[in-house]
């Protein structure tokens, strides 16, 4: 499950299933990006390291 919750009193905002064999680090940028295009809000969004994915 891929989940985004809000800043002040961290309240799910956006969630989406996924496999579970998929790495955290190939989807969280994706789905960073889908939230943004739906919300259309300017804010800032705040991650750990996983939001970065390496192309080997």
């Amino acid at each position: 499950m891929q989940l985004i919750c809000s800043g002040d009193g961290d309240i799910p905002i956006f969630l989406k299933t996924a496999s579970g064999n998929q790495a955290d680090s190939a989807c969280f940028g994706a789905i960073a990006v889908e939230y943004q295009n739906q919300i259309k809000v300017d804010g800032l969004m705040v991650a750990d390291c996983a939001i970065y994915r390496t192309n080997i």
